[in-house]
C-alpha cells in the first residue's frame, strides 16, 4: 500500500498539507480499495486526545494522554498531546517539560526523526518557556 504523499492534505482534517501538519502522517496509509484512509490505533487515540483538548474536555484529555503514553511509550504522541493539553491549561512550564521529553526521544532515535522534527519540538519548547516566564501561574 502506498503512503500518503507529504503534499496531500493531512488526514487529520486540518486542511494543511501532511508535511506541515501531523508528525505521524506517514503512519496513515491509503488502502488499495478506493483510496479509503486507514489510521493506526496510535493515530486514532492521538486524534481523539487532540479533539478532547480542542473541545476543552481536559479531564477526558488527561485520561487519553495517560492511555496514549501507557499503550504507545515509544511514540512521540504521548509527550506531544500532554504538552498540547498543558498549553491549553496555561501550564506552560509543564508543557515545556513534555516537549523536552519529546526532544530526548528524537535524539535517541535519529534514524526515525529528522532535523525538521527536532527543530519543530525545540521551537514548541521555547514558545512554552516564553509563555511560562510571562504567566502568573509560573510565579513561585
Amino acid at each position: 500500500m502506498p503512503s500518503a504523499s507529504r503534499n496531500d492534505p493531512c488526514p487529520c482534517g486540518s486542511g494543511k498539507k501532511a508535511k506541515k501538519c501531523c508528525q505521524n502522517a506517514d503512519a496513515i496509509k491509503k488502502s488499495g480499495s478506493g483510496g479509503i484512509l486507514f489510521q493506526s490505533d496510535v493515530d486514532q487515540l492521538s486524534n481523539a486526545t487532540a479533539d478532547a483538548i480542542e473541545a476543552g474536555k481536559f479531564d477526558e484529555a488527561e485520561a487519553l494522554c495517560a492511555k496514549l503514553t501507557r499503550e504507545f511509550p515509544d511514540q512521540l504522541d504521548g509527550c506531544d498531546r500532554f504538552a498540547m493539553l498543558r498549553e491549553a491549561q496555561a501550564r506552560y512550564a509543564e508543557a515545556a517539560e513534555y516537549y523536552a521529553q519529546a526532544l530526548k526521544m528524537i535524539a535517541d532515535d535519529p534514524k526515525t526523526f529528522g532535523e525538521e522534527t527536532r527543530q519543530l519540538y525545540e521551537k514548541r519548547r521555547q514558545r512554552a518557556l516564553r509563555k511560562a516566564d510571562r504567566s502568573p501561574r509560573s510565579a513561585p
